[in-house]
């Protein structure tokens, strides 16, 4: 989600200004929506990262661009925002993040549970000769 909020801000940031841009990308001169600019900036990135979500986004795409009344500055912010969008999808094209998580995480934790629970039923000394008792997940 790291990229959707950039690729917003950066589109934000490019009309108000104040702040370094991480793309870089300009806004073009002429009147702007920057509702218009952070939506299609949002839509465009989640719909690379989640393909088969593409008309959810879209639909709410359509809502948002359907309340910016001026055609200019919708064109305008739509311009913008598929620009931010695509600018912050290059930068981060090959730097990893296609490629899925290893389970490490997951194996860790199973081992520690395992180890743990194997444990419960043995005697322990600081519990005067008693049983741990059942280990439970704290997770959900």
């Amino acid at each position: 989600m790291a990229i959707v909020h950039i690729a917003m801000f950066d589109a934000l940031d490019a009309v108000v200004g104040g702040y370094t841009s991480y793309s870089g990308t300009q806004a073009a001169h002429g009147p702007m929506s920057v509702d218009a600019a952070i939506s299609q900036a949002a839509r465009d990135t989640l719909a690379a990262m989640f393909p088969s979500q593409t008309p959810t986004f879209n639909a709410y795409l359509a809502e948002d661009l359907a309340r910016v009344t001026n055609p200019q500055q919708r064109a305008n912010g739509i311009d913008l925002g598929q620009r931010t969008g695509c600018a912050i999808l290059t930068m981060r094209l090959n730097d990893g993040s296609q490629i899925p998580e290893p389970r490490v995480v997951s194996i860790i934790s199973r081992a520690i549970y395992r180890a743990l629970a194997a444990r419960s039923n043995k005697p322990n000394p600081a519990r005067a000769g008693r049983p741990l008792g059942r280990v439970h997940s704290l997770c959900g």
